[in-house]
């Protein structure tokens, strides 16, 4: 909710001969959501603000609670050149938009200190309503790792093999993350949200080698409730 600060007038006497004219306008909003004011030297009436912010969702309920903490150096751009600001408790608010339009965020991640947490999105588009102060607060969700190593046998011998590709991919969405293995055969992937994956090595690429891979994939699952968000030891052999 906006109220816009009326114009008004008074007059100071600094040595008893001088008088100063001074002015003042601005806007007040407020958001009952996080019970909150904000002040703006420009009249807002009939313009929107957007008030964002990460938080770490701890029970997975996608609601911000009061004990759960705020991503930290978490920013956002939008596609306009609407004014911006960032507040103590690292959140940015966009204001003076237009009302009832549509556009678009993109999460800023560079400066942020929150490794172990991750946004099931990097951007997204959001409605404006008419005359207030909308508040979005984006969950998000503890990952996890996995590491392993890649082998060749070869002379009844595991030789590691580097620069392997490996393709890592989510059996509920179908996202995939590539990775390749290290000069010692090993790898690792950090930031891994939670859910259900299966890996394998690059069938293009063992194609070209012409060796098969065992096993073919490997199933997992990412989940702080069983206890299962670092997974080690995974291992492929080639043949």
């Amino acid at each position: 909710m906006f109220l816009e600060l009326p114009q008004f007038k008074y007059l100071s006497n600094s040595n008893g001969r001088d008088l100063y004219n001074h002015q003042l306008s601005g806007s007040i909003g407020f958001s009952p959501e996080v019970n909150q004011f904000y002040f703006y030297s420009e009249p807002q009436v009939g313009r929107v603000a957007i008030y964002i912010q990460g938080f770490e969702d701890e029970n997975e309920n996608g609601l911000k609670e009061k004990n759960e903490k705020n991503i930290v150096g978490l920013d956002f751009t939008i596609n306009s050149v609407a004014y911006s600001s960032i507040l103590d408790n690292d959140t940015r608010i966009f204001f003076g938009l237009n009302p009832y339009q549509e556009y678009s965020v993109k999460l800023n991640e560079i400066n942020l200190k929150t490794i172990n947490y991750s946004c099931e999105f990097s951007e997204f588009n959001l409605l404006t309503d008419g005359n207030r102060l909308k508040v979005i607060q984006l969950p998000y969700y503890e990952t996890g790792e996995i590491g392993g190593i890649v082998t060749r046998y070869f002379e009844n011998e595991e030789l590691p093999l580097s620069n392997v590709k490996l393709v890592i991919r989510n059996q509920k969405t179908g996202k995939e993350y590539l990775i390749s293995t290290f000069s010692d055969g090993s790898f690792y992937f950090y930031g891994l949200p939670k859910g259900i994956y299966e890996i394998e090595v690059d069938k293009e690429l063992l194609e070209k080698i012409s060796l098969e891979s065992y096993p073919e994939k490997i199933e997992f699952e990412i989940s702080s409730k069983q206890n299962q968000l670092i997974l080690e030891n995974l291992k492929f052999v080639l043949r």
